[in-house]
């Protein structure tokens, strides 16, 4: 639960709850099961511009949010078709893997939205564990790549060294 206070302004409360839904009430609002704010109105405004700017809650502003999926962007046959090229221990090649899957070719916002989903901690970043499963993040039945597979996809990505692949890193690694 985060909690901002601003003395100077009436506060208010955003609350936004689990299901997507945010609400907007007076101080003294019930803050139970709901990740809350309480700032000030042009705090809320700051706040409220660096989510939708930075996209830091998915789908908050919807009432029926739903979480984004690879299958928005890429097409289920191109998905099935680089799976199948790495179905082996050690056939994974992220160069061979990012063609087949058509993502390569596709636009800097949509590599962008992949590499969201693909960070499942939203850490900004992909890290060893991330990439040992990447394949999953395709098909939850898909196998787990091996420590060699995920060294060298890691090593390839990570070009300044800090043992983690970042948004822009991950753009060269697609149209390399």
């Amino acid at each position: 639960m985060w909690r901002f206070y601003d003395d100077f302004y009436f506060p208010c409360v955003i609350i936004i709850d689990k299901g997507g839904m945010y609400y907007n009430t007076l101080q003294g609002a019930t803050l139970e099961n709901h990740d809350s704010l309480l700032v000030s109105v042009p705090t809320m405004n700051l706040i409220l511009l660096h989510l939708i700017l930075f996209s830091a809650a998915e789908g908050i502003f919807t009432k029926n949010s739903t979480k984004m999926s690879v299958t928005d962007i890429l097409s289920p046959k191109d998905i099935e078709a680089a799976l199948s090229s790495c179905k082996a221990a050690g056939s994974f090649d992220y160069k061979i893997f990012f063609s087949k899957v058509g993502l390569s070719g596709k636009t800097p916002d949509q590599v962008k939205k992949i590499f969201s989903i693909l960070d499942r901690d939203k850490s900004g970043f992909i890290e060893e564990d991330e990439l040992q499963n990447f394949l999953q993040n395709f098909a939850p039945d898909a196998r787990a790549l091996t420590p060699d597979e995920t060294k060298i996809f890691l090593t390839a990505g990570d070009s300044d060294g800090d043992g983690k692949i970042g948004v822009d890193e991950f753009q060269i690694m697609t149209k390399s």
